[in-house]
């Protein structure tokens, strides 16, 4: 995604752009948009290459010289390397619900992590590897609050009181059993 944004960004300010993807583009999301993608930025002049991956990198007489795996070599002012994203739930304690620290987390359609007998657990934003956009986490969150509202409104476990704030009355909905994951973005250190 990253080397997507990158691509196009300089592009549109000129420079000679060649992008090396090992696979599809865009690979967390339908491959129908990262084949849309992709002819937009070979039609912004982007010279896309599939299936190919640099072997070694140097830099020689003030150029940037890649070699291929297919043996042929591309000659560069700059290099910039996208490596992806990995999740940052290292130190969640994923571990005590059976779940692997450092991994992504599988999600359904309400962000409600599949891997965790009893539903209570839910993820939002990179962590889930849906979508790995900012504002993304914002709207999947939301998802995560609809789903909980909703499954509170049915849970057993769920108890109503008031509260008082002055003169307006709420209705507080405190459930016991749902956890909402939203670690911090990777990109955010």
């Amino acid at each position: 995604m990253v080397g997507c944004e990158m691509a196009a960004a300089w592009s549109a300010l000129g420079s000679q752009v060649t992008m090396l993807v090992r696979s599809g583009l865009l690979g967390g999301l339908e491959p129908l948009a990262g084949k849309a993608v992709q002819a937009g930025l070979k039609a912004a002049g982007v010279d896309v290459r599939s299936g190919v991956q640099a072997t070694d990198v140097v830099r020689e007489a003030g150029m940037v010289v890649v070699t291929l795996d297919n043996g042929q070599t591309l000659e560069c002012d700059e290099l910039l390397a996208a490596a992806g994203r990995r999740p940052k739930t290292d130190d969640l304690g994923l571990e005590t619900v059976g779940l692997r620290p450092g991994s992504w987390l599988d999600v359904d359609d309400t962000c409600q992590v599949t891997a965790v007998d009893g539903g209570w657990l839910y993820a939002a934003g990179d962590v889930n590897h849906r979508a790995l956009l900012t504002h993304m986490g914002k709207y999947q969150a939301r998802v995560c609050a609809a789903a909980i509202v909703a499954r509170a409104q049915k849970n057993r476990n769920c108890q109503l009181s008031r509260t008082s704030r002055g003169r307006r009355q709420r209705i507080v909905r405190r459930c016991r059993r749902l956890s909402l994951l939203i670690p911090k973005s990777p990109r955010s250190g």
